[in-house]
């Protein structure tokens, strides 16, 4: 029981970091193809 949950634990905590490199490199691709002035002139409107 114990091991199952610390399996199930692990798994989850790889899900987790898999989705916070996916969402990170994305915002860098993005940072990448937006040069900072053109984002900041489209923030602010």
């Amino acid at each position: 029981m114990w091991r199952k949950n610390m399996a199930y634990n692990v798994g989850s905590y790889t899900q987790v970091r898999t989705a916070g490199d996916f969402l990170s490199s994305r915002k860098a691709a993005r940072a990448e193809r937006c040069p900072p002035k053109t984002t900041a002139a489209a923030l602010d409107g």
